[in-house]
């Protein structure tokens, strides 16, 4: 959703050339895909992977030894974009070391702002002057922290711009019956990026009336066929994502396009 010029890296350490060809196809005239193996940069003994986090959680961390760029957006993979891209890139970080937005759904005492890291626009200059990775790692050598990357950067970092939720919007939160009060208290208006955190990944996950949106992008690439079947053939795994105390499958039946249509779910919301 753009009209600039736009260069989108995908950051890897193990993606198959296969992946590789049918994600750099995908590129257009103003949008630009290139995969950048950055396992050079990284020591994975210096890293560890919890819960379902593995070590792609931390690549945001090593932006400064990657590029020599100003600045730059780093998006996680379960994002998808409503409007101008650069109308967030735009903002003027030049006082700060990152901007992000807050997480909503979570309280750290030691700190006023605690923020999501999914949508991060990062002053790479800062980043590198205040050895921001260097302070993280060590963070992370001598704390086993519940969300690693996110806990250490919070902790790390003493100048950040928060950013208007809408450029983060937590999918999570909107699958808890307090969703009302937190988008209340978070003034949160029409989300500009989409952020499916937590277990309401659309692929996996029926909760959320945003999986239209990520649907109606994923339709036009080659992975459109693979996520559908994933879903469906995995449907068992994706009702136990649903946050919610029961739930009730009516019918499931095969359409005339070889998929599946789910006819009717009902089921209570938990507190």
């Amino acid at each position: 959703n753009t009209n600039s010029l736009v260069n989108i890296y995908i950051l890897y350490i193990n993606l198959s050339n296969d992946n590789i060809v049918k994600l750099e196809n995908m590129q257009t005239n103003k949008i630009k895909i290139i995969c950048k193996d950055i396992s050079k940069y990284i020591n994975l003994n210096d890293l560890y992977e919890i819960n379902n986090y593995s070590y792609e959680i931390y690549f945001k961390l090593y932006v400064a030894d990657i590029f020599k760029f100003k600045k730059c957006l780093f998006l996680d993979c379960d994002t998808i974009i409503l409007d101008d891209i650069k109308k967030l890139y735009d903002t003027n970080i030049n006082n700060y070391q990152l901007g992000a937005v807050k997480e909503y759904n979570r309280f750290y005492g030691r700190q006023k702002y605690y923020f999501n890291c999914g949508v991060l626009l990062i002053n790479v200059e800062r980043f590198r002057d205040d050895n921001i990775k260097n302070k993280c790692l060590e963070l992370l050598k001598n704390n086993k922290f519940l969300l690693p990357e996110q806990d250490a950067l919070n902790i790390a970092l003493d100048n950040t711009l928060k950013l208007d939720n809408k450029f983060n919007y937590q999918i999570h939160a909107t699958c808890l019956n307090k969703f009302k009060k937190i988008k209340k208290k978070y003034k949160l208006t029409e989300p500009f990026i989409i952020h499916f955190t937590g277990d309401t990944k659309p692929d996996k996950n029926l909760c959320t009336s945003y999986n239209k949106l990520f649907y109606k992008y994923a339709v036009d690439t080659v992975y459109y066929q693979e996520l559908c079947e994933n879903f469906f053939f995995n449907l068992d795994n994706v009702l136990d994502n649903m946050p919610v105390a029961e739930i009730y499958l009516n019918k499931i039946e095969n359409n005339k396009y070889g998929g599946f249509t789910i006819i009717r779910i009902t089921y209570n919301s938990i507190k």
